[in-house]
């Protein structure tokens, strides 16, 4: 009976000890987000580049985009328009390359941090050509109703 209480006994002091020495996942998962955090951080600042140096808007509403163009001349309408092609052009590009990571991942890959990553990425690509496309469409349209030269876009 003895040996029973001191094996129960021991039994419980390692299961405590185990319990409450944890596996240092914590730790790690702490690092983890923090760099999702500089990783996002990092993502913003590339767009914010991209606003800049193109000087197109994606986060314009459409609305302000349709008046903005009713008050465009033809020349200023055609300028806007290459603009946005040249920014639907460099977020296809950056999309053709992510992707073309993304094929060359496993399915365990895509499952990892890096591969949920990725994806988040070619989300975030895909909403921003759709958006740079609706606007370059309005600019586009109204290029069109007023005569002027869309065979280059």
């Amino acid at each position: 009976m003895r040996d029973i209480f001191k094996a129960c006994l021991c039994f419980v002091l390692v299961f405590c000890v185990v319990l409450f020495s944890g596996c240092g996942k914590k730790e790690s998962e702490k690092a983890g987000s923090s760099e999702t955090a500089a990783d996002v951080a990092e993502q913003v600042e590339v767009v914010e580049q991209v606003k800049v140096s193109l000087d197109v808007d994606i986060n314009k509403a459409v609305s302000a985009i349709r008046s903005e163009a009713g008050k465009l001349d033809v020349e200023q309408l055609t300028v806007l328009a290459n603009k946005y092609k040249a920014a639907i052009g460099e977020h296809q590009v950056e999309l053709d390359g992510l992707t073309a990571e993304m094929k060359k991942m496993d399915a365990t890959a895509m499952f990892s941090e890096d591969g949920q990553k990725l994806m988040v990425d070619v989300d975030m690509l895909n909403k921003s050509i759709a958006a740079l496309q609706e606007h370059f469409d309005i600019y586009y349209n109204k290029l069109k109703s007023l005569g002027g030269d869309v065979s280059g876009l």
